[in-house]
C-alpha cells in the first residue's frame, strides 16, 4: 500500500511541473483529452504523458488541464509486470490504476476526486485500453463510472468515458 501512495504523490507533485515546461506551439496541435463529466462532453488540448521510473516500477502518467489551468484530471498506470505500456486495456485487476480530478480555487483550496478516496463504495472502477504509444504520443480511450471528493464521500463526480491523443514528454 506504500508503494501505491507513494506513486500517486510523485504522479500528483509531478503534474504541475509537466504543465510548466516550455512547449513549441507547432508541437502540440491535435493533442487532446476529451471525457463525459456529468453527462457532457469536455476537450481539452493541453494534454500529456510522462513515464516515470521509482524504485525500479516504471509508472506512466496521463494529465490534462482545462485552458485555464484551474482543473485537471490524471491518470495513472503501474502495469502489474512491472515493463512498458503496451498497446492494451488496464484495469485495477492486471495494474495499479488511478484516477484523479482536481479543481482548484486558489493556490491552497482546491477539490481532489478520485477513484480510491475513503469511503469511495467498492463500485468505483475505471479501465484505460491503450491502443498506440511512440516515443512522441500516446492514444486511447477509457471508461469508468464516477469518482468520489476525498473528504466528502456524498459529493461524487461522473466521469463515464473518453479518449486521449497525448503528447508524450519523457
Amino acid at each position: 500500500m506504500k508503494q501505491n501512495t507513494k506513486l500517486f504523490l510523485l504522479l500528483l507533485v509531478s503534474i504541475p511541473f509537466l504543465f510548466s515546461c516550455n512547449k513549441d506551439s507547432s508541437d502540440d496541435s491535435g493533442y487532446y483529452f476529451k471525457f463525459k463529466m456529468n453527462g457532457n462532453w469536455i476537450t481539452w488540448t493541453e494534454a500529456l504523458a510522462d513515464v516515470a521510473t521509482q524504485s525500479g516500477q516504471t509508472s506512466f502518467n496521463f494529465s490534462s488541464r482545462n485552458e485555464g489551468a484551474t482543473e485537471y484530471i490524471y491518470m495513472l498506470i503501474n502495469p502489474n509486470n512491472g515493463g512498458n505500456l503496451v498497446p492494451g486495456t488496464y484495469t485495477p485487476d492486471n495494474s495499479l490504476l488511478k484516477v484523479s480530478y482536481v479543481k482548484h480555487l486558489n493556490a491552497t483550496d482546491f477539490t481532489n476526486y478520485s477513484d480510491d478516496a475513503f469511503g469511495s463504495p467498492a463500485d468505483t472502477r475505471y479501465e484505460v485500453t491503450v491502443t498506440s504509444v511512440t516515443d512522441k504520443t500516446i492514444n486511447g480511450t477509457f471508461k469508468g463510472n464516477y469518482l468520489t471528493n476525498d473528504f466528502d464521500d456524498n459529493d461524487k463526480l461522473s466521469i463515464t468515458e473518453g479518449e486521449f491523443s497525448l503528447k508524450r514528454i519523457r
